[in-house]
Order: C-alpha cells, then structure tokens, then sequence
C-alpha cells in the first residue's frame, strides 16, 4: 500500500509540472492528461432514499507514454474516495496493429459500456448489466484489430461481478475473450469469462443510484464454475446513438451444506439524439461550433433515454439472499440531457426511476459538472 501511495504522489507531482504538455524524443513520448467529475444526486420521493448529496465522483490523472515507439505505459489512479486507487497500470507491446500483448491491471474485454471511457457515457452512471460484468481485473492479454474486427483474449485472476480484482484471493483463474466486429458507425460482438473459484463472497448489486438493492445472505461463497456471455452492439449514425447489451452469469455458491447456482440475467437500451445536429459516437460528442453567445453559438445539446433490467433467479431465496432485504430484480427507466459547450466540458443532469421487485422504489434525480484536460 506504501508503495501505491508513493507512486500516485509522484504522477501528481509530476503531473503538477508538466500538465498539458507533451515530451517527444526519439525514445519517449509522455502525455500527462486526466478529468474531473463533480456530481450532485437527490432522492426523490418517501421510497427507497439514499443521501442527497454534492460529491467528488473522479479525479483522476492520467500518465501514459510510448517507450522505442511500441511499447505503451498507462498509470490512472482516482483520488476521488477516502484512499486513492489505482485503476489503470499496465504495459502494451504494440508487435504490430492486428496483434498486441498487453499486461497488467485493466478493463477486462467483457461489458460494452463498460469498456467505454467514463467521460463519453449517455447517463452519468453505467446501466445495470455492468453491474454483471467485471470492472478491473490484473492479468495478460492478447489483443488487436483486423481491418473491422476488435478482438482480444486474455487470462485474469478474476473479478467479481461489477468488482475490480484488487488482491488474488483463490488459485483460480478466468479466461476472458471477446469479439466485436465494428464497420463505421456500426459494432456488434459477443463477450464472454469462464473460470472457477472457491472461497470468497460474490459482489453484491447496485441501483443507477449506487444503492445496494440485493446481497447475497452472509456466509456464502464462490464453491465452482462461473461464467457469463454477453452480447453487445451499438449503431452511431449521424445526431443518433444506440448502445445494446445482455448478460447472463451462472455462478456456483455454497452456504454451509447447501449448494446452488445463482443466475443473474440483465439488459440495456441507451440512446442519445444531439438536436444541434453534430455527429454521436461511442467516443462522446464534439460540438461544432463551441459556446460563444456573442456569435450565436452554443455548443452541443444531447437529450438521452434508458431503459433496463436485472434479475436474479428465484432459486437464490432464502438461503442465499433474504427476501426482504434484497430485492428479486430491478427495472429502471431514465431521460436526461448533455450538454457540451466545448470539447474539454460536458454539464449532465439525469431523472430516473428504477423500480425494484421486493423493495421500496428508486427515485433519482442528478446532474454532473465534468471537465477533461
């Protein structure tokens, strides 16, 4: 942990010197960038109620160089929370475009909107079939592009659901692939993990709100296979942007002597329109003229609907989860608005409701401040 917190000071420290600059020499390009969000959540509602709340979301800084013009060197942390973590560090050896060996603490290749940058989301949160996939995960993997298709296949320690693998906890391993085949403007692909593991609790799953709406009962844990597949695509065309994504995971718990296997299906529809006419894209929106009220311009304008599901398989109840204090599933539905009056700033402000099938219902309203640098 020492040696983390070392580490995230000088990337601060050095950031603090050579911020929005570039280093260039025939052996090193350094780039130092990173982002900021501020958000602002409220309740709405006598139902199911978090804390309205004004809180630091992300920041974070971003080192990422290119060593003998090959290898590439990404270093993230967040220091958005009480500690600091560090999301991204990982080493990439460019052999060539169509194969790519990648190691260390990254994305695994499973959730499509997960893989997308935080910054370029439709929602200020991921949609509920994230919270399926895993986050970060250590590990090696084998990567590249051939002419339209993305393909990449690599060997974790293995993640919770929606977790991030910060320490191995059993011997077991997954081996997570996927393959997305993306022509312009449109991607579809499927994904998938495989692996087993003993010991450990599995992860709990969250509202678009961040409130826990199910957990499974104490004393459980992973005893065998897990697995999950996910089919995925997305449609940009012009001011439209669709992304689509289902997951299904099977995962083999115990408790005490009692064994079962907990299915979890979920789903999502996002779609963004940009009424100011600039093209949408799974890397975010660019306004074409930036704001400038003198000359009439306003940036960009996105307005944004969802539409999701998660449900856990009955079979979980009573002794893996207690009804009453997780719910069986959870339908959400959501608009909202983005507006972007540059390219480095992006102000959000989202109204949702998720429904939840044994529990009180989410009522959520929230906005976001983000800039990029």
């Amino acid at each position: 942990m020492r040696k983390i917190s070392c580490l995230l000071v000088l990337i601060v420290l050095l950031g603090g010197s050579l911020w929005g600059q570039v280093i260039k020499t025939p052996e090193l390009e350094l780039r130092i960038r990173g982002y900021i969000q501020v958000d602002a959540r409220s309740y709405l509602g006598q139902e199911l109620r978090g804390v309205d709340t004004i809180l630091l979301r992300r920041a974070r800084p971003v080192l990422e160089a290119i060593i003998h013009k090959d290898f590439e060197v990404r270093l993230m942390p967040d220091f958005a929370g009480d500690t600091a973590t560090l999301y991204d560090a990982y080493i990439n050896w460019r052999i060539r475009p169509s194969l790519q060996l990648l190691v260390g603490k990254v994305k695994a290749p499973v959730g499509l909107e997960r893989l997308q940058s935080a910054t370029s989301l439709m929602f200020l949160e991921r949609g509920l079939p994230t919270a399926v996939v895993p986050n970060r995960d250590t590990g090696i993997e084998i990567h590249g592009n051939i002419k339209t298709l993305e393909y990449a296949v690599g060997i974790f320690n293995g993640a919770l659901d929606g977790g991030s693998a910060v320490v191995d906890t059993d011997n077991g391993k997954d081996i997570a692939a996927r393959v997305f085949f993306c022509p312009k403007g449109v991607g579809v692909g499927v994904a998938g993990t495989y692996g087993n593991h003993r010991g450990g609790a599995p992860n709990h799953y969250r509202t678009t709100g961040q409130q826990t709406f199910f957990r499974f009962a104490n004393g459980t844990v992973n005893d065998g296979q897990l697995w999950r597949v996910s089919p995925q695509g997305y449609y940009y065309q012009g001011p439209l942007g669709i992304l689509a994504e289902w997951v299904t995971s099977s995962q083999e718990l115990l408790n005490g002597k009692a064994r079962r296997k907990a299915h979890v299906q979920s789903y999502q529809i996002t779609t963004g329109y940009v009424i100011t006419g600039e093209a949408n894209s799974y890397r975010g929106v660019r306004p074409k003229r930036e704001f400038h009220p003198g000359e009439g311009a306003w940036g960009a304008l996105e307005i944004v609907g969802r539409v999701g599901n998660l449900a856990v398989g009955d079979d979980v109840f009573p002794i893996f989860a207690k009804l009453g204090e997780s719910a069986r599933g959870a339908n959400n539905l959501g608009v909202g608005a983005n507006w972007y009056p540059n390219k480095s700033a992006k102000f959000s402000v989202n109204c949702e409701k998720t429904w939840l099938d044994g529990l009180p219902d989410e009522y959520l309203l929230s906005g976001r401040a983000q800039l990029v640098f």
